[in-house]
């Protein structure tokens, strides 16, 4: 997967999710955690998930649910 480096980010609301983004067009997910700053891309994610997780009431467990090992990721930061 290669580096995207024009998917803008939101905050979030989640004790250890700073921002998330997401590139419809490449369907490419970015999570930027809490502490470091450790941003993450998951790839093929599909639109229905993004929106599960934007309208989860806990960001981090829709994410240890349904995102975190279930996609191909790369650290990019």
């Amino acid at each position: 997967m290669a580096f995207e480096d024009n998917i803008p980010t939101d905050p979030v609301v989640s004790s250890n999710i700073m921002a998330a983004g997401y590139d419809d067009t490449k369907r490419i997910l970015r999570i930027v955690f809490k502490g470091k700053g450790a941003t993450y891309d998951y790839s093929d994610v599909e639109p229905e998930v993004w929106v599960g997780f934007q309208e989860a009431a806990s960001k981090w467990r829709f994410f240890e649910a349904n995102i975190k090992y279930r996609y191909q990721y790369e650290r990019i930061y």
